[in-house]
């Protein structure tokens, strides 16, 4: 997702940098692809959030990247989600499934 602090990043369809939020869906096959590779990825290009999906567990983790740290929040069924990026949005985690 790219919001307007990062539309600068756009070239026509293809975009230069990180988006401002990366939301994926993780599966039993993908976890080495989605929570090692993938993550380093979206760190060392300074993606704010990413957002996993896990269908085998039914949880969703947050990552925040900011500088060298890394902060992770897990959230469950019954749980609702929230960013500062998007404040006016609630991601009910039981809605997911």
């Amino acid at each position: 997702m790219i919001l307007p602090d990062r539309l600068q990043l756009l070239a026509g369809a293809k975009l230069s940098g990180a988006p401002n939020i990366v939301i994926q869906v993780v599966s039993a096959g993908s976890v080495e692809t989605d929570y090692v590779k993938k993550l380093s990825l979206y760190h060392r290009t300074q993606a704010p959030r990413s957002i996993g999906l896990s269908s085998d567990k039914r949880t969703v983790e947050v990552w925040r990247f900011a500088g060298p740290k890394a902060n992770c929040e897990l959230y469950r069924s019954g749980e609702v989600i929230q960013t500062a990026l998007l404040p006016s949005l609630a991601l009910h985690v039981s809605g997911l499934w």
